[in-house]
């Protein structure tokens, strides 16, 4: 016979407070093992290169969650630093901040993981986040100034939290829009791109909606851009097509490269396992239209992997002057 519900709540509320007191029994060493564990994960775990932009940027609050624990911690057990005057406490522990967080990054960098000045700025934050919530000197602060203080924490975690709303509304939009890699119509869609050369939403020209991407290459090289935040299982799908302009009056060669997740993890990026075609554009649109089944057989040991499609990059090579072209309408067929 069943709990009744009366049962059930008590239990819980037994179970829930069971919980609350442990945690306020060993504070200390529960404070210190979340924060033994989140300096861990500075150089252990952590998502994969391919994983997606909202997991590798949510991956970074870490930072924050740290450093908050960490001046917690601090302003709770060293008294050298509690008894100081406030602005001596707040100097100390961005101090603090900088020294950790740079130490953090060197040893990241020496460990083949990719450092970021960004990080710092979080280290930052969540010092001072830290020293809001558990510094001994805020009561001796007015309500206003503590008020303002609390606020100015929240508006800096507000714009790192920003970024995260925008990948992952981008990153629903283009499950939803798929086989439409992107239209170019919302400012969002910028984020899935990168690359050398410069690149913005343009309304000069379009051939479907209002706008089309306006890119503008350097004389490096190699300059163009790359798509790379989009659904990733291109198999069932013949075709990826896209419309671009060319501003130049003479005929220039842009290079589409594809390739899947295997090339980068465990080919090493060799030119040899992936696509690359040479396209002529002429002055003007010019339609293109590439065979998925060329770029299934590219690689020359193996099969590319159209379930798991990483990057499409466009890009010129040594050209001799600047190069001005539209990318409009991206997208895939049957």
């Amino acid at each position: 016979m069943g709990l009744s519900n009366k049962n059930k709540m008590n239990w819980q509320r037994f179970f829930v407070n069971s919980i609350v007191d442990l945690i306020m029994r060993h504070q200390r060493s529960f404070l210190l093992a979340m924060i033994a564990l989140l300096f861990v994960l500075f150089f252990a775990g952590g998502p994969g290169l391919y994983s997606l932009r909202s997991i590798k940027y949510a991956w970074n609050f870490g930072h924050i969650i740290f450093f908050c624990l960490l001046v917690g911690f601090l302003l709770s057990e060293f008294k050298l630093l509690i008894t100081r005057p406030l602005l001596q406490q707040l100097a100390l522990i961005l101090l603090m901040s900088v020294v950790v967080g740079g130490s953090v990054e060197l040893i990241q960098s020496g460990l083949s993981r990719n450092p970021d000045l960004g990080d710092m700025w979080r280290n930052a934050i969540g010092a001072l986040l830290g020293f809001v919530l558990f510094s001994r000197a805020r009561v001796k602060w007015s309500l206003i100034s503590y008020s303002l203080s609390v606020a100015v924490v929240l508006i800096l975690i507000a714009f790192q939290v920003k970024p995260l709303l925008i990948f992952l509304v981008d990153e629903a939009a283009a499950r939803k829009e798929f086989p439409l890699l992107s239209s170019f119509e919302h400012d969002r869609e910028l984020s899935r791109f990168d690359g050398s050369a410069d690149y913005s939403f343009s309304e000069v020209r379009s051939v479907d909606g209002v706008r089309s991407l306006k890119v503008i290459t350097d004389l490096k090289r190699f300059s163009g851009i790359s798509l790379k935040n989009f659904p990733r299982d291109w198999s069932g799908y013949g075709q990826l097509k896209f419309d671009i302009y060319s501003v130049a009056e003479e005929n220039i060669e842009l290079i589409v490269r594809i390739n899947d997740v295997t090339h980068g993890y465990r080919r090493r990026q060799r030119y040899d396992d992936r696509f690359n075609h040479m396209f002529v554009l002429q002055s003007g649109w010019n339609e293109v239209d590439i065979n998925l089944s060329e770029v299934e057989s590219a690689p020359v040991k193996r099969s590319m992997n159209m379930a798991d499609i990483e990057r499409v990059e466009f890009f010129v090579t040594s050209e001799p002057a600047v190069r001005t072209f539209y990318l409009d309408h991206l997208r895939l067929l049957p």
